[in-house]
């Protein structure tokens, strides 16, 4: 397997990676989908140790992470919550680039779980990276505490965002995460979906995109804690930079067949046109999707950090916003992802 190369130091630190993030049953599945440099594994939830030493056995040099996800579910665990110290040690018995604490959630202005989870960060070693499951506000009316604890604290950083839908459909949550990345080092981003490849071009260290709807963020307690399973995957339709259901896909192939923005040339539909998405297996869909999104993350990441990468980033987004345009002038009326225009407007 080619990997990249992680950096030595503090936590281990990672430069650029995009993740994959999947489930611990489902840990058998995503080496494929993480076979290049640049990239890696997040397993998730409380099976995740058993999964991962397997793991490490087939792939020893796979740049891989846990999160326990105690933060997720109806019953979810709360910020004040002490960590297990077993999955702290454990983590480390595996040599994994970060060990990830297991976090309860931090909700609207929980200042008292913050603090907790910030100081029992500190108090669990200097190779110890805070996961931090929060509610939107402190990315937006709290951010200024919100930077002010996690400064003082002084150590690395990795954010889960809570929505009913997309918590990087808000502007003020893209403008929220936009000033933490700059001002704040060594930030990694879990349970995203496309706009990972935004956090990295902004300053992110790492982010990671799950393979499933219920590992694209935190959705509230209220809503089940874990989203939909509708059982239809989802597979990127590249030139809209988009994750969409493959029925939905097929739909708009239909009203457009001559379309060439529907021809994929990626190692899985090798030139054909993305409606036998489909009739695909999931496994075939996210081998598809994460191909294009680490090609994606590949010219992103080869330019220079700072505004080059941010320009690019934008460039991205306007284009794909444009492709929606196009779509609905011969009938295909999607409505543009808001996180295309929010992207922009940073």
């Amino acid at each position: 397997m080619s990997t990249l190369p992680v950096l030595s130091g503090r936590a281990g630190l990672l430069r650029d990676h995009l993740f994959v993030q999947a489930a611990a049953d489902d840990a058998a599945d995503v080496l494929t989908l993480a076979d290049r440099a640049g990239s890696g594994v997040v397993l998730s939830g409380s099976r995740s140790l058993r999964a991962a030493a397997r793991l490490k056995k087939a792939a020893p040099n796979l740049p891989l992470l846990l999160d326990r996800r105690r933060y997720a579910g109806k019953n979810r665990a709360s910020g004040t919550a002490a960590f297990d110290p077993r999955w702290l040690d454990e983590q480390r018995s595996l040599a994994v680039p970060r060990v990830l604490t297991d976090s309860g959630y931090i909700g609207s202005g929980d200042v008292g779980g913050l603090q907790a989870v910030l100081g029992r960060t500190v108090a669990a070693g200097s190779d110890v990276t805070a996961v931090l499951p929060i509610h939107p506000d402190w990315l937006r009316r709290d951010l200024s505490t919100f930077i002010t604890e996690i400064s003082t604290h002084a150590m690395p950083i990795a954010m889960v965002l809570e929505h009913r839908n997309d918590p990087l459909g808000i502007l003020g949550t893209v403008r929220g995460l936009v000033t933490l990345l700059r001002e704040v080092p060594s930030v990694g981003l879990l349970c995203s979906d496309v706009s990972a490849l935004g956090a990295l071009a902004f300053g992110a260290s790492w982010a990671a995109v799950g393979v499933r709807t219920s590992l694209r963020h935190l959705y509230p307690a209220d809503a089940g804690g874990f989203g939909p399973n509708t059982g239809t995957p989802s597979a990127l339709v590249d030139p809209a930079l988009a994750l969409i259901k493959v029925d939905k896909i097929a739909a708009g192939w239909a009203a457009t067949p001559d379309d060439p923005a529907w021809v994929c040339n990626c190692k899985i539909c090798r030139g054909r046109t993305l409606d036998w998405l489909l009739y695909a297996t999931a496994q075939e869909a996210n081998e598809h999707t994460f191909e294009l999104l680490l090609d994606r993350r590949d010219r992103l990441t080869s330019l220079p950090p700072g505004s080059l990468r941010e320009q690019s980033w934008r460039a991205q987004c306007a284009s794909a916003a444009f492709q929606y345009e196009s779509l609905a002038l011969v009938g295909v009326a999607w409505d543009v992802p808001r996180f295309l225009r929010h992207w922009q407007s940073v």
